[in-house]
């Protein structure tokens, strides 16, 4: 379990790689990370980490990890993607064996909490995000080693218009995000509160600049869940996907 400023935050059995097989190329690649806000397979990741893979000749998968530290893959099932915000909310299906397709056996994830309050100037965040992955091929085996870094900031503005090409309301921190980070939650106090989104090149010297975007763009974003649809709203409501306001 990972403690960090003296707070418990769900570590890799909640937060996890997504991953793309793009069939025509029979090539595996890692798009970013995403995070569970329900344990039976509901989860959240940027848009931006998905735009261009989702196709009929592409395959999105996530690998969670176990307790055991073994890792399972469940393929993305669905997506609802928000119209302009960088945010998505998708589900994935059982876990299955990759060379046979036969079900596997994996756990109900620990799910992340989510939080809407409104974050003030100079708060602390901490957020998480796989930016230390690694692919080898050999022989058309494709072996990934993973793991996931930490990083911490404060909010220094907030932009209620968007910035640059972010065209959702989103908080500027100092907090680094790190190629393969985007889609990953970012935490105050326990609770997520918005996503890795963008950052800047920047030298050595000068702190870090980087946007998230708030969850509150999740709200009313729908997936299909025990055969019925609700919103993310609704899901809090009825206990679903556990949040604070």
């Amino acid at each position: 379990m990972l403690i960090a400023n003296g707070i418990e935050v769900r570590n890799e059995q909640g937060i996890f790689p997504l991953i793309v097989f793009q069939k025509v190329i029979q090539s595996f690649k890692c798009i970013g990370t995403a995070f569970f806000i329900n344990g039976l397979g509901i989860f959240v990741t940027a848009r931006h980490v998905i735009e261009g893979e989702v196709n009929n000749t592409n395959m999105l998968f996530i690998l969670q990890y176990l307790s055991n530290g073994q890792a399972v893959s469940r393929v993305v099932t669905d997506l609802c993607i928000h119209p302009y915000a960088d945010i998505v909310v998708g589900k994935v299906g059982v876990a299955r064996d990759p060379m046979t397709a036969k079900e596997v056996l994996y756990e109900i994830a620990p799910n992340c909490r989510l939080s809407f309050k409104k974050l003030e100037i100079g708060c602390s965040l901490m957020g998480f995000g796989y930016s230390k992955t690694k692919k080898l091929t050999d022989n058309n085996l494709h072996t990934f080693t993973f793991r996931g870094t930490w990083a911490e900031g404060n909010v220094n503005d907030y932009h209620i218009q968007g910035f640059s090409m972010l065209k959702n309301k989103c908080y500027q921190t100092d907090m680094r995000i790190d190629s393969g980070c985007s889609g990953g939650p970012v935490f105050k106090q326990g609770y997520v509160v918005g996503i890795n989104s963008t950052s800047f090149e920047i030298s050595h010297e000068d702190n870090p600049i980087s946007f998230i975007t708030p969850v509150e763009y999740l709200l009313d974003l729908q997936l299909r869940f025990e055969n019925e649809t609700f919103s993310i709203r609704n899901m809090i409501q009825n206990g679903i996907v556990v949040a604070e306001f």
